[in-house]
């Protein structure tokens, strides 16, 4: 598969990826530190927990908030303007990547002035048209 995107669309770019300690490969250093923060004297405790803390909780939360406003809250969105629309069940991760080769679809002057950027017009770089006007222009 490909994975085609416009330079200038900002829809590849989201949602901002963060993996979680939940989201590493099964064999990795983070799964047992807990267990092992526990076997630490007091004070070397107490500063290795507050990192591992401040490593893990702030992506934890991310993916919680990424599910609540990008998963549920945009679904109802979606429900309401797509007929039938059922919500999937959220997978509790954020290990996202795209997949394929990807090809990219340059956007330069030329294309610019035939769409350009707006602050109103957020999906300008979304649709088909810029897709295919790039398109036309690969080698």
């Amino acid at each position: 598969g490909y994975n085609v995107v416009n330079s200038a669309d900002w829809v590849p770019e989201v949602p901002f990826s963060i993996q979680t300690i939940n989201d590493v490969n099964t064999t990795n250093p983070f799964k047992g530190a807990p267990a092992l923060i526990k076997k630490q004297k007091l004070p070397q405790r107490i500063v290795l927990k507050y990192i591992y803390n401040s490593l893990s909780k702030p992506a934890l939360k991310a993916q919680k908030n990424y599910q609540k406003y990008l998963g549920r809250l945009a679904s109802k969105t979606v429900k309401k303007n797509l007929n039938g629309y059922v919500a999937p069940d959220y997978y509790n991760s954020n290990d996202y990547v795209r997949t394929g080769t990807t090809i990219v679809l340059k956007a330069d002057n030329e294309y610019f002035k035939k769409y350009p950027d707006s602050e109103e017009k957020i999906f300008t770089h979304h649709f088909h048209p810029p897709y295919l006007y790039l398109a036309e222009k690969l080698p």
